[in-house]
């Protein structure tokens, strides 16, 4: 089976495989933020495991920030608040893995507006 990732794309910013549907038991996120760019708070129930590509994150799991770079792999454990935001020069690009056939989260900040 061959995936073209563009038609995965859920946003600008993200394409997501959900599993499930071909009996493989996890989902990847492919995210690519601008410089100064961020994800929403948003909580899962299994842990999310972040391989970042390039560029520099600034992660803030539960209480803490922690800051990842290319090269650098970040796991944010399963029911943690986390939430991310591009630091960098470039662009920050990372797999995010969740072992479930089935994408799940709860967002907990609403959607930013403009003006």
């Amino acid at each position: 089976m061959l995936i073209d990732r563009e038609s995965l794309r859920l946003s600008a910013t993200t394409s997501l495989f959900e599993g499930g549907p071909h009996d493989v038991g996890l989902s990847i996120f492919f995210v690519d933020y601008a410089p100064g760019t961020s994800a929403r708070l948003h909580v899962h129930p299994r842990p999310e495991v972040f391989i970042i590509e390039s560029g520099e994150a600034v992660f803030a799991v539960d209480d803490e920030e922690i800051t990842a770079l290319a090269g650098q792999i970040l796991i944010a454990p399963a029911n943690k608040r986390h939430r991310f935001r591009s630091t960098g020069a470039v662009s920050s690009r990372s797999i995010n893995v969740v072992p479930s056939g089935e994408m799940a989260f709860t967002w907990l900040e609403d959607e930013p507006t403009d003006g």
